[in-house]
């Protein structure tokens, strides 16, 4: 994991005053869904299997650890911060999506954009059909 989220990097996020006229943050992570889809993900049921999940998949741990930096910024700190857009999200459960520290965060946000990035294997699977999606709607 540190070989892609350096404590450098976690330092960064989560002190965003570092950047003192920062209105907007987007969040994109790249993934190869030819290579990484996620068919078989289990039912989550709560934070407990979602971060057993996330420490075996460091993908997830990845953008778990992303988000709750990022939201760790204290209001005080941020009161300029008006916007965040996360951009093709892959729609898996991450336990940082569910925790007060994430909603309290997002509740002093002006603006919150959220795209899910959208896959189609050609016959007829999609992210909207496969529980890979309910799963993160659960969560």
């Amino acid at each position: 994991m540190e070989e892609v989220y350096p404590p450098e990097l976690d330092n960064v996020l989560s002190n965003l005053t570092l950047f003192s006229n920062l209105e907007k943050i987007t969040v994109d992570f790249p993934f190869d869904y030819d290579e990484n889809i996620v068919f078989d993900d289990p039912l989550v049921v709560g934070l407990q299997e979602v971060a057993i999940i996330e420490s075996e998949d460091s993908w997830r741990e990845l953008m778990a650890a992303s988000f709750r930096a990022i939201a760790r910024n204290s209001p005080e700190n941020l009161a300029q911060l008006s916007s965040l857009t996360i951009r093709n999200l892959n729609p898996v459960a991450v336990s940082t999506f569910s925790t007060e520290t994430f909603h309290n965060f997002l509740s002093r946000l002006k603006s919150f954009n959220l795209s899910v990035r959208w896959w189609n294997n050609g016959v007829g699977w999609n992210l909207n059909t496969i529980d890979t999606s309910k799963n993160f709607l659960i969560t």
